[in-house]
């Protein structure tokens, strides 16, 4: 058979498609990829972050750098990757503070739905733990609402900024107990935990990832945890259920984002990178040591999930009685 010299040209040009497709599949990442964690240095986001950037560099070959821009409860950093160049080089770690922060503004910053594309989904707690120091004087969660109902206003609970998930457990708590806690700010986790050591302030809800080795070390006592059911990495520490709040349920979650417009070709690369990275054995155990679970989901499914827990915020902000300001 003979071909004409443009049949000729059109199947070399197809070939040389075909050939280049994998070359270019793996030019991204050609350069290092930053991770914004929305928070202070050396909370749990870090716990979970530093060893997951680790994995991922070395599956992908370009570092993966964590940049902590902790403020506003997370807003800050949240607000700077949804404006960041949706190239692939710049992604969120975060928690739930992304929908809580939005429930309480009215005019919120950036929009959890519309400004990013989810990435997955890579992990949710059993609950956040209510931790104080080991000489405080209420040994049990019913000792402290006891404290508490005599003297209002009296002690304190640190928190990583209205609408972060350590608020909203601790001012449920609060509104099932019926007692008054006295509100303290911080940037992040890490930055009260401290001060909860030192009696600066009485409690704080943490995650598990900062809750275990604080308790490991006896430096800090677990009251409660508000899950459904406890903890398997902390199988002595009670729920709040248990306890008689049979209301109280409020569990965290981790999961990376990218802005939106970010081509899918590179979110679905970084989704598969961290789901794989999530399965090695250095962060099956930092993940298994710290009481949570391994979720790894698509994109699809994060998203499903964000919606889900932006009408959550939104129910339960309301019912402790926080307006949007």
């Amino acid at each position: 058979m003979l071909w004409s010299s443009r049949a000729l040209l059109q199947i070399a040009a197809f070939v040389l498609a075909v050939h280049s497709m994998p070359a270019l599949a793996q030019s991204y990442p050609d350069r290092p990829v930053r991770i914004v964690i929305p928070f202070a240095a050396g909370g749990p986001n870090d716990l979970l972050g530093r060893p997951l950037a680790e994995k991922m560099s070395e599956a992908l070959g370009q570092p993966f750098v964590i940049e902590n821009k902790g403020g506003a409860a997370g807003s800050l950093g949240t607000q700077f990757v949804a404006k960041a160049a949706p190239d692939g080089y710049t992604m969120l770690m975060t928690t739930g503070s992304i929908t809580g922060n939005v429930a309480i503004s009215a005019n919120p910053a950036y929009n959890p739905v519309t400004d990013f594309a989810p990435i997955t989904l890579l992990a949710q707690s059993y609950g956040i733990v209510l931790m104080t120091r080991p000489d405080f004087p209420a040994k049990t969660l019913t000792e402290f609402v006891a404290l508490a109902k005599k003297n209002p206003g009296k002690y304190s609970y640190g928190h990583a900024g209205i609408g972060n998930v350590t608020y909203v457990a601790a001012e449920l708590f609060a509104k099932l107990a019926g007692i008054e806690l006295l509100k303290v700010p911080y940037r992040g986790t890490a930055s009260f935990a401290p001060d909860i050591m030192s009696g600066h302030v009485n409690v704080g809800f943490m995650s598990t990832l900062l809750a275990l080795p604080n308790m490991q070390n006896g430096q800090l006592r677990a009251l409660g945890i508000s899950g459904a059911r406890r903890a398997p990495s902390l199988p002595d520490v009670p729920t709040f259920q248990e306890q008689g709040f049979k209301e109280m349920d409020v569990t965290g979650y981790f999961g990376l984002l990218f802005p939106a417009a970010t081509p899918r070709e590179r979110v679905t690369l970084i989704q598969q990178a961290a789901v794989k990275a999530l399965q090695t054995p250095l962060l099956k155990k930092v993940l298994d040591d710290s009481g949570v679970r391994v979720i790894g989901s698509t994109p699809e499914e994060f998203a499903r999930f964000l919606e889900d827990d932006m009408r959550w915020q939104v129910d339960t902000l309301k019912r402790i009685g926080l307006q949007p300001q």
